[in-house]
């Protein structure tokens, strides 16, 4: 198969590659991880999960660090959930080079991603959300 990037015509590859039942594709894996009960989480407890990125699946690995009261800026303080992630190499499952990043996730029905701190080479990155409409159910994990 051919196509066009541009002004280029670029040849398509096809590579067959072994999936599982765990393999996910990152939305897949967004929504996978949104519908976990937090009555079932283990502090402490790691899982893995297989992601299929561009053409190699990589390994990520997540630990549930506990419930934690967070402020997140111009939005107010949450209830959270703390996981600590980790994406593996394309070699496989090394994480020994894979950076770890840690995510608070609101601790009510809505599970909605609160906050993201990451190093870099240089410091860290944060990503925090700045607002929402339209949820489900009702913000119960906002405590003011």
């Amino acid at each position: 198969h051919t196509r066009w990037q541009g002004r280029r015509m670029v040849r398509d590859t096809t590579k067959t590659m072994s999936l599982t039942p765990r393999s996910m594709d990152p939305v897949s894996l967004y929504f996978h991880l949104r519908s976990i009960d937090p009555a079932t989480l283990q502090e402490g407890k790691t899982e893995v999960l297989e992601m299929l990125l561009e053409d190699t699946i990589r390994h990520l690995r997540y630990r549930f660090l506990g419930r934690e009261t967070k402020k997140i800026r111009s939005m107010g303080t949450f209830r959270t959930l703390k996981f600590a992630c980790q994406i593996g190499t394309s070699e496989g499952y090394s994480f020994t080079d894979g950076t770890e990043f840690t995510v608070w996730i609101s601790d009510d029905k809505n599970l909605i991603p609160l906050y993201i701190e990451s190093p870099v080479r240089i410091g860290s990155v944060q990503a925090y959300i700045s607002g929402y409409h339209g949820l489900k159910y009702p913000l119960s994990s906002k405590i003011k």
